[in-house]
């Protein structure tokens, strides 16, 4: 996992009721990691009544303020109660273990709890991003001659779109997403590059055709490896899965 826990506001918006939208409906979110937060928020754009079974959804609206604030307010099937995040639980175990709501200060009657902040970017469809090692946050991913290098000066965008997506789909990525990776400063040109594997070693180059990857392949199959020159050595980032750096996407 790429991190320990993750934490999630996620507040009720009732647009007929200000007062309760205002009072009440306030909870906290705690996740195993980050992935798993985004994968339950998409799995709640799509959950249905009947545990699942129907063809109703129980959430008329749900969007995100930000990658740990998030609004929602209930469809008629999922009832008129605020605590529709635990009852996604309750109705749907399977996030069970790794999903843990907490209702806070509904019309002041719980202590409100102040969660860090663990998000610098959303990581939507379509959304230009630095990649960085999370456990050595001054190392960034850098394009330098058709390679990508890892760098403590320097640091590039590159662009992550899912495929099955239309461009304009804000949609965020989890981790089965199938995506491509394309140099931020290439994409409004006619030559768009694209970060693909070597065909003769494991190193990671570029291309003007597109390659499928899968989102997960972010934080779990890309590591680095080491290249001496006059004495100087610098490292590249290559794939190697199984002996993954974990990195960040900011």
């Amino acid at each position: 996992m790429t991190d320990t826990l993750y934490y999630v506001y996620m507040k009720w918006t009732p647009p007929a009721d200000p007062v309760s939208a205002s009072n009440a409906g306030r909870n906290i979110m705690t996740f195993r990691s980050r992935q798993d937060a985004d994968e339950f928020f998409r799995f709640c754009l799509t959950a249905t009544d009947n545990k699942g079974l129907g063809k109703n959804l129980l959430f008329s609206e749900l969007t995100r303020e930000g990658p740990q604030l998030w609004s929602y307010n209930n469809s008629p099937y999922a009832g008129t109660s605020w605590e529709l995040p635990r009852y996604m639980v309750q109705w749907f175990p399977q996030w069970a273990p790794i999903c843990m709501p907490m209702l806070l200060n509904d019309w002041a009657g719980r202590v409100w709890n102040i969660i860090p902040n663990q998000a610098q970017s959303d990581w939507t469809n379509g959304a230009a991003l630095f990649i960085r090692s999370k456990l050595v946050t001054s190392e960034y991913w850098y394009y330098q001659n058709d390679h990508i290098w890892i760098s403590t000066t320097g640091r590039t965008k590159f662009i992550i779109r899912a495929t099955a997506f239309k461009a304009d789909d804000p949609q965020v990525l989890i981790r089965d997403d199938k995506v491509t990776i394309e140099l931020a400063e290439k994409a409004s040109t006619t030559n768009p590059l694209y970060v693909v594997p070597s065909t003769t070693d494991s190193k990671l180059v570029f291309s003007s055709a597109p390659y499928e990857w899968a989102f997960k392949d972010l934080f779990n199959s890309f590591g680095t490896e080491a290249v001496t020159d006059n004495s100087v050595t610098h490292f590249h980032v290559i794939r190697s899965p199984g002996t993954s750096v974990v990195w960040d996407l900011v």
